[in-house]
């Protein structure tokens, strides 16, 4: 249980490059100002993988937020996000 997402809400696994995508083909919302909430994804950026996160608490929405000017973040909602990243079984 550490809120990466590796999956989809179908078990398929996630490309390493490209989540973004893959998150909103499979019925996740790009959301531009984001707060926190339930199902609540950061996707972060980089040269050679992405990282998808379920930030299922106030507490690590709000560590990634603090950072957010050091890290490329695009933000999702996912309905089955608790699913994916395990913290829902």
């Amino acid at each position: 249980m550490n809120g990466y997402i590796d999956i989809d809400n179908q078990g398929v696994t996630l490309n390493s490059r490209y989540k973004i995508e893959q998150l909103v083909k499979n019925g996740a919302i790009v959301i531009e100002k984001p707060i926190w909430q339930e199902n609540l994804i950061c996707v972060i950026t980089n040269p050679t993988f992405d990282i998808a996160i379920h930030c299922y608490s106030e507490e690590i929405f709000n560590s990634i937020k603090n950072d957010e000017q050091k890290i490329f973040c695009t933000w999702l909602i996912h309905p089955d996000a608790g699913l994916m990243s395990g913290i829902i079984k």
